[in-house]
């Protein structure tokens, strides 16, 4: 039988660290193996703002990874089981079958250089962005505000939320 190339994108809720999501990611890997699929490459798309709320969720963790599947057998059990795992892990995900083949250089093209070792090797160094947050923080300027002001703008948001419920 001929290979076939398929592409899963999911998204994990943000409720997860870094690490725990390098780990879930790992689990779908593994069971796209079980499936008999051969992985290709892992994609971490990184945070992003979901189109609409899923499951009181506003943001995800997307994730793509390509793989190759000889038998349909194998991915109507991948399915099912990923069925199971967005219970926990996963808020959505879809399994699309593409006719490309994907090297290394048209892979990073289209999905930056974010593979799963790449972003596991850049977990281990945490220093850069505490330094990039730091620097913004000194440049905020301090506005300091009084308590009246405080309050009239809580009111402000209270009469705006009083308005939207009686509609």
């Amino acid at each position: 039988m001929k290979n076939m190339h398929y592409e899963l994108l999911y998204i994990i809720p943000l409720k997860y660290t870094d690490l725990e999501n390098i780990e879930v990611t790992k689990e779908i890997d593994a069971i796209i193996k079980k499936h008999k699929g051969e992985i290709i490459k892992t994609a971490i798309l990184g945070k992003r703002k979901l189109a609409y709320e899923i499951n009181h969720v506003h943001t995800g963790y997307y994730v793509c990874t390509h793989f190759n599947m000889t038998n349909g057998e194998g991915l109507i059990g991948l399915n099912k089981e990923l069925q199971l795992k967005t219970n926990d892990n996963v808020l959505r995900y879809q399994i699309v079958k593409t006719g490309i083949d994907l090297d290394e250089e048209k892979y990073k093209v289209m999905f930056g250089k974010k593979t799963q070792d790449e972003v596991s090797m850049s977990n281990t160094n945490t220093k850069e962005p505490k330094i990039e947050i730091e620097k913004k923080r000194k440049e905020s300027v301090k506005k300091e505000v009084t308590k009246e002001e405080l309050d009239k703008k809580i009111e402000e948001i209270m009469s705006d939320d009083m308005k939207d419920l009686k509609k």
